[in-house]
């Protein structure tokens, strides 16, 4: 128990250390006579597996967890189950099945279980509010977590004192906001998780900044900024500058706010940061023009073309979203490791990258298997059904003809087919594909295939075949949150021949562009990180 507690403890934030302790704990399940223990060991090799996003192998040792309280029935661990659960399907994009499995925990965990029910809400209000489902929804689940938070751990009270500073920011509860992100501040404070605090803090300075106390703001931000100093994160230190900036432009102090840039600026080019300068540039550019100062605007904006035009600017977008990923991650740490623990580690991750390497070699080998042997048995069921097929069509004509009814002729039958070589084999992603090719294929007659989708779907083929793309695309924009592929990549992997047709068909089914639905995944996750 003591070292499955302690992985969770350290998945997150020292995943070295976390490693040694799942090691120890494959070896003492072997020896642990008591289930109750076992399932608490599942339970945390599951979650160290999850913070390594390898979820396979997370869904495996829950589901292990899961057979194994089955047979003591313990409701509390039941619904704590279902959670990691819910977090692993969070993990992979997949917000309906998470929020499935947080209310079902939040339905079994009942009273009994307080600080399990009060998790459970935790998690249904922040999928409510990460994805933007219903703020007021959102709220309304960590209201009911917070009336249980005196039965929470400290670690869960200031993630909940935080997602309800986010929400009432969003319900226009400025006052409400601003105390939980303070409540949230403190007890980060006391509990000397300094990544936590910085959150909060700057939650309070986008409160105050939006209220427009200014001072407040400035101070607040400061704070923020000696905390990215003592981590020692360059980028949250530039970043924290940035905040201070802005509120100098809008108090009209254009030269304190510069002073930051310039700052910033030197920070960049040391540390050969060539996307975070074009950033600065741009930002430097309205405070040299509020001073009047064009010559200097002029010379700062032709650095800037000068500068974008060494860079990528596909790869410009993924980089910096990288570089706030990893600030985000930074944040989280709370102590620096000295130089022989770096070293060990780095042993440790040779061995860690010899080991993946064997795995994936092995997994590939099985996979090649499994594919040789799906292609034979694909192989026997295609001539069984063949078989199958003309002997039906000897028996039907030994049958005296009544009702005349043919299974070609059921738009049900047919719908089915179509559905099977259409949506079940991908075909609507090959972007060749047409009625006429569909109808070849499947030996359909090409107005059958029209009736009967008109009968499921109420559309006609081509819109049928452009809303699963749509779907479809929109699985690879929420599973690549922090948008590593371009759209026309999203376009091209869905099945359009071109972005404008892509661009046309995705705002009318879903009312916006792909751009912007992208744009705000990755705004959710960059400020819910």
């Amino acid at each position: 128990m003591h070292y499955s507690r302690k992985i969770f403890d350290y998945a997150a934030n020292s995943p070295k250390t976390a490693k040694v302790l799942t090691d120890s704990v494959f070896v003492l399940i072997k020896s642990i006579p008591e289930p109750a223990p076992k399932v608490y060991a599942l339970r945390s090799l599951s979650f160290y597996y999850l913070h390594r996003s390898k979820y396979d192998s997370a869904f495996y040792y829950v589901r292990q967890a899961e057979l194994l309280n089955n047979k003591i029935n313990d409701t509390a661990q039941n619904a704590k189950i279902l959670i990691d659960f819910g977090n692993i399907y969070i993990a992979m994009g997949s917000a309906d099945s998470a929020l499935a499995c947080y209310q079902a925990a939040d339905s079994i965990a009942g009273l009994n279980s307080p600080a399990v029910k009060a998790n459970a809400l935790l998690n249904i209000g922040s999928v409510y509010q990460t994805y933007n489902l219903d703020h007021y929804k959102a709220l309304e689940y960590l209201e009911k977590a917070y009336k249980l938070s005196a039965y929470s751990a400290n670690p869960n009270k200031i993630i909940l004192f935080q997602k309800m500073s986010i929400a009432y920011r969003h319900t226009q509860n400025d006052s409400l906001a601003l105390k939980m992100a303070q409540q949230s501040y403190e007890l980060a404070m006391n509990e000397g998780l300094m990544g936590s605090a910085a959150a909060a803090i700057n939650s309070m300075a986008q409160i105050y900044q939006g209220k427009g106390w200014y001072n407040q703001a400035l101070n607040a931000y400061e704070k923020a900024r000696d905390i990215a100093v003592e981590m020692n994160l360059t980028q949250g230190i530039i970043f924290t500058n940035e905040n201070i900036a802005n509120i100098y432009f809008e108090i009209g102090k254009y030269r304190e706010g510069l002073a930051l840039y310039k700052k910033g600026l030197d920070i960049a080019e040391s540390n050969s940061l060539d996307y975070i300068r074009s950033m600065i540039y741009e930002k430097m550019i309205p405070f040299y023009k509020k001073l009047g100062d064009y010559e200097q605007a002029l010379e700062t904006s032709e650095k800037l073309r000068l500068l974008e035009d060494t860079l990528d600017m596909a790869d410009k977008e993924k980089k910096i979203a990288e570089l706030e990923a990893r600030y985000q991650s930074q944040i989280k740490e709370d102590t620096i490791a000295n130089q022989q623990t770096r070293i060990k580690k780095n042993r440790a991750m040779i061995w860690m990258l010899f080991t993946l390497i064997f795995i994936i070699g092995v997994s590939l080998i099985a996979i090649s298997r499994l594919f040789l042997s799906k292609k034979r048995s694909m192989k026997k069921l295609v001539s069984a059904h063949r078989d199958l097929t003309n002997k039906n069509k000897q028996i039907i004509k030994l049958l005296p003809a009544q009702s005349g009814i043919s299974t070609d002729d059921n738009p049900d039958y047919i719908f089915e087919k179509i559905f099977y070589y259409l949506i079940t084999h991908q075909h609507y992603l090959n972007e060749t594909i047409t009625l006429e090719k569909a109808s070849a294929d499947m030996g359909i007659n090409r107005e059958y295939i029209r009736s009967a989708i008109k009968n499921a779907e109420g559309c006609n083929f081509k819109t049928f075949i452009n809303n699963h793309r749509i779907d479809h695309a929109k699985a690879l924009i929420m599973k690549d949150t922090f948008g590593h592929q371009s759209i026309d990549e999203i376009a091209n992997r869905s099945g359009f021949s071109s972005r404008t047709s892509f661009y046309r068909t995705f705002r009318k089914v879903t009312g916006f562009t792909p751009a912007y639905y992208k744009s705000q995944l990755h705004k959710i996750a960059v400020r819910d990180y």
